[in-house]
């Protein structure tokens, strides 16, 4: 869990989520712990597809910006190649327990009506998950 100290005596926990292409397909996360750029124990619930010529682990990315800015983050990472994938981490991401999820993905959404993300997530909402 991520802990944020606003002061020495008061702390708050978060787990934030990242969607994005990959987070370690290159390599490198090991180093970025040991150079303190990022926790240890970051859960990758699904790795990018390294085929697809789009992983560049911009997710790994994303987590050292947040961790340089809230040391003691922990995170959880899934990695989706198109909306359907998008969708099912959202709800992989809420079941891992996160607080928060981000993403740096754009996937071509249907204009002036609901797309598969959208979707899942009312459904999520309906079940009262989000």
């Amino acid at each position: 869990m991520l802990a944020l100290a606003l002061t020495e005596n008061c702390v708050f926990s978060l787990l934030i989520g990242i969607l994005s292409t990959s987070f370690d397909v290159l390599g490198g996360y090991r180093k970025n712990v040991e150079c303190g750029y990022l926790p240890e124990g970051v859960k990758i619930l699904k790795e990018g597809d390294p085929g697809q010529g789009k992983s560049q682990d911009e997710g790994r990315g994303m987590a050292q910006v947040i961790y340089a800015s809230a040391k003691g983050v922990n995170f959880a990472f899934w990695g989706a190649a198109n909306q359907a994938s998008f969708a099912l981490g959202i709800g992989k991401l809420v079941e891992a327990g996160v607080d928060v999820i981000v993403d740096d993905l754009d996937f071509n959404q249907p204009i002036f009506q609901p797309g598969q993300v959208r979707l899942y997530v009312l459904f999520l909402c309906v079940l009262r998950i989000l």
